[in-house]
């Protein structure tokens, strides 16, 4: 997974230089957006294995005998599920900075098809 979105990562910040010209707040603003959201996708740890771990945590919640252990386990699958929700939002940066920088796009001398391309990535009719 690391390696495509190293490729993303390059092309977003080639683009910058490219589009500067037309909007540099815009062209900054999605290259940014793009390039957070590769670096808190390598940043932010995810196990994708979500339900055996939920399901341990339940059954020792099941056995726990005093409230401080009820406590615990029920912290402890909450901050669980908050880590493999970060990952999401962070995802959600990528369709961000992909939609700003072709709408910067329309403007400059690319092929109206490229960017009509980033955007039916994100809106596909």
């Amino acid at each position: 997974m690391a390696a495509p979105s190293v490729f993303a990562a390059v092309v977003f910040l080639a683009l910058f230089p490219a589009l500067k010209h037309l909007n540099k707040s815009y062209a900054a603003l999605g290259t940014l957006a793009e390039f957070v959201s590769w670096v808190l996708g390598l940043a932010i740890p995810t196990t994708g294995g979500g339900a055996p771990v939920l399901v341990y945590l339940s059954d020792q919640y099941m056995t726990a005998a005093t409230a401080a252990q009820h406590t615990a386990f029920a912290t402890a699958a909450e901050v669980f599920i908050a880590g493999n929700n970060i990952t999401y939002a962070a995802g959600i940066l990528a369709p961000v900075g992909i939609l700003i920088v072709s709408l910067v796009m329309f403007k400059g001398v690319f092929p109206k098809g490229i960017a009509k391309e980033g955007q039916m990535a994100i809106f596909p009719e």
